[in-house]
């Protein structure tokens, strides 16, 4: 398919104007975060100055349709054995005496960070919690997880050294100087391989299973003058249908925080993202209504719909169904372990979602149906860090 251009005319101002509202409207498209963090695991270092690290390139299966093209390296810390000594001039020797004070740049928006940080990223995080207070009149959600995965990197290509320190790591920016761009893969198969150690080391206690064979959840995406929307779909096994039980508008990502471990334990990200209830019309229904009769049988790849059966309907732009989901949870956290398949632009993909929430976060989520009750920033910013914690102790069990 050839390029479409757009011309805009204009004067200066003019042509200003509509760049902002052209990226205004990709943005609410993409889901593009607010703020976006990826701190490095610095905490069980015993000398930071020390440490070096390596991009190595990731040959496995890549889950994310934007990256899927593209060569992809994930990070790993390079062990003392490993190292060999440079050789270096007077002024590298300078310049290393400098680096290793450690004087690192101010927290920016976007910044490549350490975990020491931390509580400077949830500073920044917590004054933007007022722009998505859920108790506002539009019946807005909020939405917060923590998952473990891999976090990779792209287009790395403009550093001269794929070996790095902390400095060096503290240097890097998002599509900017270095135009490193980022790819979370939610795959941690040391998790579910070990998930009956965990069970034990923090008492966690299977729930019931809440899916019927492979009929669970399905989410179907869509775009409405150029924003993103969805619909929820839940197998009812008395009718023998599926309903409509959900429909949402207004998708934003808020605050994104990767933690790269360095190491073979999972990376974590923490998700803030909100959303704003929306009316299941008369035309939804009808769409479902008229899918029903042909998809009562199984697919072999486990999906029940696929984004033909809606694009004559909608600009459908994804569809995901959930074909299993186990939940484990110990009264102050919870655990869970779905199995995802799903069709995004025409491309299949399965994938293990693991993530963790704080069971505290509930009230939280589902604020927007008691408006009265209080919102309490600070209390959901101590919860952040508890559950990214929590997530942290499950890692090191495993490693």
């Amino acid at each position: 398919m050839g390029r479409h251009i757009a011309k805009v005319q204009g004067t200066s101002l003019q042509r200003g104007q509509a760049k902002s509202l052209i990226q205004e409207s990709l943005e609410r498209l993409t889901v593009i975060p607010t703020i976006g963090y990826v701190l490095l695991e610095i905490d069980d270092l015993t000398d930071v100055k020390e440490a070096n690290y390596r991009f190595i390139e990731f040959k496995e299966d890549d889950c994310n349709e934007h990256s899927r093209s593209l060569k992809k390296y994930y990070v790993e810390r390079i062990q003392e054995t490993e190292k060999v000594p440079k050789v270096t001039d007077v002024m590298d020797d300078l310049a290393n005496q400098l680096r290793h004070g450690l004087l690192l740049p101010s927290l920016k928006t976007g910044d490549f960070t350490t975990s020491d940080k931390l509580d400077e990223c949830l500073e920044v995080i917590s004054s933007k919690l007022s722009d998505v207070d859920p108790t506002y009149p539009e019946g807005k959600e909020i939405r917060l997880n923590v998952f473990f995965g891999r976090q990779l990197f792209t287009r790395i290509n403009k550093i001269k050294d794929q070996n790095f320190d902390i400095h060096d790591w503290c240097g890097f920016e998002r599509n900017n100087k270095f135009r490193l761009s980022t790819s979370f893969q939610h795959d941690a198969p040391q998790i579910i391989e070990k998930m009956s150690i965990i069970q034990k080391k923090f008492r966690l206690q299977s729930k019931p299973e809440t899916i019927i064979g492979n009929k669970g959840s399905i989410t179907v995406y869509y775009t409405h003058n150029e924003k993103k929307r969805k619909f929820k779909l839940h197998w009812n096994p008395d009718k023998g249908l599926w309903e409509l039980t959900k429909a949402v508008k207004d998708i934003r990502r808020h605050a994104i925080m990767d933690f790269v471990s360095g190491s073979r334990r999972p990376d974590l990200r923490f998700l803030l993202k909100t959303q704003c209830d929306h009316h299941i019309d008369s035309k939804l229904e009808k769409i479902i209504q008229d899918l029903q009769p042909v998809k009562y049988l199984d697919s072999e790849d486990g999906m029940l719909f696929r984004e033909k059966d809606f694009s004559k309907f909608i600009d459908c732009v994804g569809v995901r169904q959930t074909v299993r989901k186990l939940r484990y949870s110990n009264g102050e956290f919870q655990v869970t372990h779905a199995t995802i398949c799903q069709e995004v632009k025409g491309k299949f993909s399965k994938e293990e979602f693991i993530s963790v929430k704080s069971l505290s976060w509930r009230k939280v989520e589902n604020i927007d149906k008691s408006p009265m009750r209080h919102f309490d920033e600070e209390e959901i910013i101590s919860t952040i860090r508890d559950t990214i914690e929590f997530a942290r102790q499950i890692t090191k069990v495993i490693s």
